[in-house]
């Protein structure tokens, strides 16, 4: 996938160590597993979107974990994933990466303190976004049948494989956004919101608020996210790795024909980029300050010579289990897991 962050364009000086941010902001984070290494993510486990701005600001973020855990059996044996060692991998890319653009931006290095500061606000935080559970479970299902056909199949070839998870997380995230809905609990409720409106033939993300839960306080609060930020950026990934591993189906995708009636919101995707950083017609207060700079560092994103799923194999975070019953993720005790000490001396 190509180099890209989220930060304001108005932190330019070398001297200034903060970044502007908003109180109010849910900062909900999910990931996926990619299929394009490059240097600043050779294990490719991608935090969705990487919110850097929170870490150096010493505020939290909030970790999206699937409704369930997944078990797909084969020849007898049963398969699932390691989620600590997910987990574990999700940080270590958004805590590199951080430190990579701290000492960009502000020619200093990350310092445990901050990170840990980070990381203790954030464990405490428990999200109550069902559609990004939901879709985080699809996600892992979706990559986890991947594996398991691969396994499958005799020569070993997992190009195919890779092309049809591939597809079919193009298609979820369509359908998605062409869904419009989002559910949330709000102020203890479960709520259906929009993802966005239509206007003009063009796409104007909604704000929406959820409950957030501090577990160690026991308070509920509401937090503002812009969901349709994250469906965006992850189709975008997906469509970079069809890009470099399927160039011809890409092109089928790019040159699809579209009805005349549909015309107008066809596109979709190109009209939201260059609206979506507009400020709103709501004048609540809400209005997106920052701005969405893309990082395309070409020497990085390189055309996939073999696609492969040995990378996940080696690490582990895909193995047997003899637990096949259980489904009920614990969020706490993955987080307890991770030893932040040991990721901050890897990065460093």
């Amino acid at each position: 996938m190509p180099d890209k962050i989220m930060f304001n364009r108005s932190v330019r000086s070398p001297t200034k160590t903060k970044m502007p941010h908003r109180k109010n902001d849910a900062a909900p984070m999910i990931f996926f597993i990619d299929q394009i290494e490059n240097s600043n993510f050779p294990t490719p486990i991608l935090p969705m979107p990487m919110r850097i701005d929170r870490v150096l600001s010493k505020l939290p973020i909030v970790f999206v974990f699937p409704n369930e855990r997944t078990v797909l059996s084969f020849q007898g044996k049963h398969y699932t994933f390691d989620y600590s060692r997910l987990y574990s991998y999700l940080i270590t890319n958004l805590l590199k990466y951080t430190e990579q653009k701290y000492r960009t931006l502000f020619y200093k290095q990350l310092t445990f303190n901050l990170v840990e500061h980070w990381w203790e606000e954030s464990k405490k935080l428990q999200s109550s976004i069902h559609s990004f559970s939901e879709d985080l479970t699809y996600i892992l299902q979706s990559y986890l049948k991947a594996y398991i056909e691969y396994l499958s199949t005799e020569n070993k070839n997992p190009k195919k494989t890779i092309i049809r998870h591939i597809d079919d997380i193009i298609a979820f995230c369509n359908e998605r956004i062409s869904s419009n809905i989002i559910e949330v609990d709000y102020k203890h409720n479960k709520k259906t919101k929009h993802i966005y409106k239509k206007k003009g033939g063009f796409i104007y993300p909604d704000i929406i608020e959820a409950d957030i839960k501090n577990s160690v306080k026991g308070k509920v609060t509401q937090k503002a996210f812009v969901p349709m930020l994250l469906y965006d950026d992850l189709l975008e990934c997906y469509l970079f790795n069809k890009k470099l591993i399927d160039p011809e189906g890409y092109e089928q995708l790019e040159d699809a024909k579209v009805p005349e009636s549909n015309k107008k919101t066809f596109g979709i995707f190109s009209k939201f980029k260059r609206k979506k950083n507009e400020k709103s017609d709501k004048n609540d207060g809400t209005e997106n300050e920052t701005k969405d700079i893309s990082i395309d560092s070409k020497e990085n994103s390189q055309t996939p010579k073999d696609v492969t799923f040995e990378k996940i194999r080696e690490l582990v975070i895909i193995s047997e289990t003899t637990d096949c019953k259980t489904k009920t993720i614990n969020p706490e005790k993955i987080l307890s897991d991770i030893d932040i000490t040991k990721i901050f001396q890897e990065i460093i």
